[in-house]
């Protein structure tokens, strides 16, 4: 059975306590795209967007956050998705 290291305790224990003071989910999605997401899984730019079903039953991207990337970019990605995506 695999136990988890010193600096693998510190680094679950820090995500824990900061995700107690998190008040909202678009301050969560803040945090995870900006703080724990990059040092977990290295990457340049990202997108986190909520999905939410639609009323015509289709998803809806809500609230999406960039790292490393423009607002125009964010918007592109949000456009793009919708057009090409794969969930409905």
């Amino acid at each position: 059975m695999a136990y988890l290291n010193e600096n693998e305790w510190i680094l679950f224990n820090e995500i824990t306590y900061n995700i107690h003071f998190v008040y909202t989910i678009e301050d969560l999605q803040e945090e995870i795209i900006r703080r724990w997401l990059p040092f977990l899984i290295p990457y340049d730019a990202g997108v986190f967007a909520q999905i939410r079903p639609s009323e015509t039953g289709q998803f809806a991207l809500v609230n999406p956050v960039g790292h490393q990337l423009s607002s125009p970019m964010v918007t592109l990605w949000k456009e793009q998705t919708r057009k090409y995506d794969r969930l409905r």
